[in-house]
């Protein structure tokens, strides 16, 4: 009798992995909260497919186990294989890096990661003495010196319908560069309270997606048309890996916002 060997189906080794959602890039939560990640496998046109069987090659981590893990079964785990979607389990307040690693057999490993926040119960009202120079390629280029930026939510304000993905608990260096804008930009200045700001001309000129993690547009500097530029910040000279709007600021930081080249 023969006998033949079925071959293993090969892997279809795509040369990048993303998230099914772009709002995963960036996850904001609580304590003992999930979140729901799905990867993806994305081809030389950037269009994304379901890995099926080649979610058998992917593994997920955490960089900081003590703040997420992953959910499956009654103790949360520290990694996870073979698996293309999982549940994120937040424990205590602070950061960590999600990695979802792609790796077969026959080609280079391939990840990406979710900067993931566990905010605390804390609530930094204002935070003093912030600098901040804006070099725009259209915009007009402006500096201020010494702002207070308060705290505000996004969504009250009306300039985005969803800022799931922008601190709550303290300003950002997003806060800071949206408060500048509008004091620029109309009549507000820095006397009016914040409960006061119309935000009219940040509504009207800005752009966030999302869930406010992306600042894709100010005026005709748009990112979303011109791929050759973005939007891009620093913080002290620091260009932090993560979104503006979960790059929280301390007393006298300076932060530069610039239209520039990728």
């Amino acid at each position: 009798m023969a006998i033949f060997a079925i071959p293993a189906m090969a892997a279809t080794d795509y040369p990048m992995i993303t998230f099914e959602d772009s709002a995963d890039f960036t996850v904001i939560k609580g304590y003992l909260q999930t979140e729901v990640m799905t990867v993806q496998g994305l081809d030389s046109s950037y269009v994304k497919h379901d890995l099926g069987a080649d979610e058998q090659y992917v593994t997920w981590t955490s960089s900081n186990t003590n703040v997420v893990r992953f959910r499956d079964g009654i103790i949360p785990k520290t990694s996870i294989t073979g698996k293309d979607t999982v549940t994120v389990q937040t424990l205590i307040p602070g950061t960590a890096v999600v990695t979802a690693t792609y790796d077969t057999p026959t080609a280079d490993p391939v990840t990406v990661t979710s900067y993931v926040v566990v905010e605390g119960t804390t609530t930094t009202s204002s935070v003093s003495g912030i600098d901040i120079d804006v070099d725009g390629y259209n915009t007009s280029d402006f500096s201020f010196a010494g702002l207070t930026v308060p705290l505000f939510d996004l969504s009250d304000a009306g300039i985005t319908d969803n800022d799931n993905d922008v601190l709550k608990k303290t300003p950002t260096a997003l806060h800071a560069f949206l408060y500048a804008l509008e004091i620029q930009n109309s009549t507000e200045t820095t006397s009016t309270p914040i409960g006061s700001f119309d935000w009219d001309w940040v509504k009207d000129n800005v752009v966030l997606n999302s869930e406010g993690s992306y600042l894709q547009a100010v005026g005709t500097d748009d990112g979303g048309t011109d791929w050759t530029r973005g939007w891009q910040f620093t913080v002290n000279d620091d260009a932090p890996e993560h979104a503006a709007s979960v790059a929280p600021l301390t007393t006298n930081a300076e932060v530069t916002w610039g239209f520039l080249p990728w």
